[in-house]
């Protein structure tokens, strides 16, 4: 009887302690299986897993048509994925027409890492590698001085490996400033898809070059012009769309308050009435003009190597030379001036004079704590 027992005791614990691993051994399974699961949706979160199934610098040439992304609600096109995965991006079209640099006043890149900057989501960037070396021999392209700014412009060597006959870089009449000089005072710039360069107080566009973060989850799209790979955000910023009444208007500045540049122009005013039309009969005639609240209204004026800046408080004002430009302006003027001549932004900067009519596309601001409701791409004020 007494065996018996012992047997027994045996038998039950021989079977708790297969009962034992058995729940271990599950336990494993489904550990794995999760992290399995987890690493399987991590890589299909990763953009650059996405694009890029090796590890090798991914480089993209001519015209490709699935490399556009929205980062920061602008579009922008991948110049490169780098081997830890990190994107290099250039902005699909130009955010203003600028000087390279003016006098001790007015530097490209020092304009870009602070008026720019900080407008994006600076968590979701990683600092530029890219080269600056002054090159004077375009069959001799060194690298020994790298940026590392947040926001730089692309560099020649970059630019040069994007080409493929044409670059989707740059249009055939477009001409954008890089990186790199070629003296003291001249930088290259794009001509087509072939390099110049010119004196730096020349206006030629801008288009800026950021590097994302390899680990970003991304929202979806194909990389497409109409189906562009997404990063997510979900806030009012630059580029964002706000329907007030019935004028559409997109946003140019959130530093302050919200700054919003109308999509739409006013025709045919002279220079010297802009401020007071605007002010007067045009803000009188808005229905939703208590909205609007009181902003800067700044001169910028460039003379003599020398920038001045005249600041007044006013509703409604016009771009000057330094705001963002990030809606589409034809023959609009600013409020900006080189000597006795007043600047027109169209695809160019057009000199222009105080008796020839230009369009006006107006600039507002609304307070920062507005309630906005966000549908179908548009924002709208809630009344």
């Amino acid at each position: 009887m007494l065996e018996r027992l012992k047997n027994d005791n045996i038998i039950q614990i021989i079977l708790e302690l297969c009962a034992a691993i058995t729940l271990i051994v599950i336990a494993l399974v489904f550990m794995n299986a999760k992290t399995y699961l987890y690493d399987q949706h991590r890589e299909l979160s990763l953009l650059y897993k996405r694009i890029n199934k090796s590890n090798d610098e991914l480089i993209f040439k001519g015209n490709p048509e699935n490399n556009y992304i929205k980062y920061n609600n602008l579009l922008w096109r991948i110049v490169r994925i780098n081997k830890d995965g990190t994107m290099v991006l250039i902005i699909n079209k130009p955010i203003n027409i600028l000087p390279w640099e003016y006098g001790n006043d007015f530097n490209i890149i020092k304009y870009l890492n602070s008026d720019f900057l900080k407008e994006l989501d600076k968590s979701k960037l990683v600092r530029n590698n890219l080269c600056s070396d002054k090159i004077t021999d375009i069959n001799n392209v060194t690298c020994k001085k790298i940026s590392n700014e947040f926001v730089s412009l692309l560099d020649v060597s970059s630019y040069v490996q994007s080409i493929d006959n044409t670059s989707y870089i740059s249009g055939e009449n477009e001409f954008i400033w890089l990186q790199n000089s070629y003296s003291d005072s001249e930088y290259y710039h794009t001509n087509g898809s072939k390099l110049s360069y010119s004196t730096n107080s020349n206006f030629y566009s801008i288009k800026p070059v950021v590097t994302l973060k390899s680990d970003l989850l991304y929202e979806g799209g194909n990389g497409t012009i109409n189906d562009p790979y997404e990063i997510k955000c979900d806030k009012l910023t630059i580029g964002s769309n706000v329907i007030i009444g019935n004028d559409k208007y997109t946003v140019i500045s959130t530093k302050d308050n919200i700054k919003l540049l109308a999509n739409n122009n006013i025709d045919n005013i002279r220079y010297d009435d802009i401020i007071d039309y605007l002010n007067m009969d045009y803000y009188n005639n808005l229905s939703y003009n208590n909205y609007l609240i009181d902003s800067k209204c700044e001169k910028v004026s460039l003379n003599e190597n020398k920038i001045s800046k005249e600041t007044n408080i006013n509703k409604i004002c016009v771009p000057n030379i330094y705001d963002l430009k990030v809606s589409n302006i034809k023959d609009g003027y600013m409020l900006s001036n080189i000597d006795n001549y007043y600047l027109v932004y169209d695809e160019e900067i057009i000199y222009g004079t105080k008796e020839v009519t230009h369009n006006i596309y107006p600039i507002i601001t609304i307070n920062k704590n507005s309630k906005l409701k966000y549908e179908n791409g548009n924002y709208t004020i809630k009344k």
